[in-house]
């Protein structure tokens, strides 16, 4: 039996990585798809988008500036998972502050 995708299509994700160094990355997902190995891969439209030109170039520019990243399930967390890490990594910076203060005085 197939399992079902854990994200759909159009809905906001976080990345991992980035929460936990306590930056919020939010990326929209525009596809997904199964592998071969039974693994859903997500892809998201990374660029820069400029609405001013659009009718002067058409979306030949908005193509050109832009990439279609793909991403595994397990490179993304929602907003409460992405919150939860970045609060962890403040805490740590707090700490290691904290440390350096007490060295000091």
């Amino acid at each position: 039996m197939m399992s079902s995708p854990t994200y759909t299509i159009n809905q906001t994700v976080y990345l991992k990585e980035s929460a936990a160094l306590g930056r919020l990355e939010a990326m929209r997902i525009s596809g997904v798809f199964q592998i071969a190995s039974g693994d859903w891969l997500y892809t998201c439209y990374a660029g820069y988008r400029p609405g001013y030109l659009a009718g002067y170039m058409g979306d030949r520019y908005a193509i050109a500036q832009g990439a279609v990243l793909q991403f595994s399930e397990s490179e993304f967390v929602t907003y409460q998972e992405a919150l939860v890490l970045a609060e962890a990594n403040a805490m740590r910076n707090l700490a290691d502050i904290q440390a350096k203060i007490a060295q000091i005085t």
